[in-house]
Formats: C-alpha cells, structure tokens, sequence
C-alpha cells in the first residue's frame, strides 16, 4: 500500500474528508490525517516527504517545485481536492512525470451555481442591504434598496396595467369563479 501525505490547509481537512471518505482513502493509501501539513520544507515533515508516493493536496498546498520534489523522490501522484492545478504543479512535476487528479469537474457545478447567486444577490444589491442592517439602519434606504438598472429581479410596485395588457377586460375574477359583464 503506497504512503501519502495531505499537503493542505488542515482546517479543510473534515470538510473535504468526512469520516466516510477518509475510510476509502485510507483502504487504498497508508494516511495520517493528523499529519496534514502546508509546510512540506518543514524539517519536520521531511521524513514523511520523502516516503510519499501520493499527495493528497488542496488550498494551501505550496507550489510543488524543483525543491519541494528533490524532497519526495518516491512522489508518483498528486491527488489534487479542489480545482485548477496550475498554480500548484509546475513544469518539473510534469518532466518527472507525476501523475496529477484535480476535483475541478466535480467543482465546476458548485462554482458556477455560486457564481449565479452571488450576480442575483449583487443584482438585489443583498450586500449593501447587509451593510445598511449592519450600520444600524432598521429600514433601507431607498437609493440603496434599488438596483441602479432595472432587471427582471427588481421588485417594484405596479401601477395601472401591466405592460401589454389591454385596456379594459370583460372578465372579473370574484371568490374564485370568472363571470362575464354584459
């Protein structure tokens, strides 16, 4: 059974690892999760490098460069738990020919839903609402309540007619039942 290393913020560690998915790991890697690690030139960490074969990476893993590599000569993989690698793995990991995983497919729906309501919430102006709450106001101010533009999301009151409606409708709707005005 290969050894591995987390290389990573250990906060993120019961988040990205809840028990079950730490059990599966552990059946196919020797891992300590209590010796999760940013800091791989940690003389400290040295010995446990050095015997890695896998590393389990994710926010706040250093750049995995020319030192850090002459560190873990047994490396054969990076398991990368979150996005984008490229700012993790640079030219000398792919010469030695480390393999590399990152969850950037299985992030891709959470970043763009994420994306979707932070431009609904902006689109609602929900931040310069916290803040107003925040500064002690009990009601917003009305410059602040409304977007600048208006978009489908904007709620405002209606007057008169709605756009597009006609003008006068032979149907009245009372408790539930259309009649019809002769």
């Amino acid at each position: 059974m290969p050894d591995a290393l987390f290389a990573l913020a250990p906060s993120f560690l019961p988040g990205l690892f809840p028990p079950p998915v730490l059990r599966q790991l552990r059946e196919a890697v020797r891992i300590d999760p209590a010796l999760a690690t940013m800091n791989l030139a940690d003389p400290a960490v040295a010995p446990l490098l050095a015997e890695a074969e896998v590393l389990v990476t994710g926010w706040g893993c250093p750049r995995l460069d020319e030192t850090v590599l002459a560190r873990a000569p047994r490396l054969r993989a990076v398991l990368h738990a979150a996005g984008s690698v490229r700012s993790l793995v640079s030219d000398a990991c792919w010469e030695r020919g480390v393999e590399v995983s990152s969850a950037v497919a299985a992030n891709a729906l959470p970043v763009a839903e994420y994306t979707v309501a932070a431009i609904l919430l902006t689109g609602k102006n929900a931040f310069g609402l916290r803040d107003s709450y925040r500064e002690g106001s009990s009601a917003p101010h009305t410059s602040r309540a409304r977007p600048a533009t208006s978009s489908p999301g904007s709620a405002r009151p209606s007057r008169g007619r709605p756009r597009g409606w006609p003008r006068a409708s032979r149907s009245r709707i009372r408790c539930g039942a259309t009649t019809s005005r002769g």
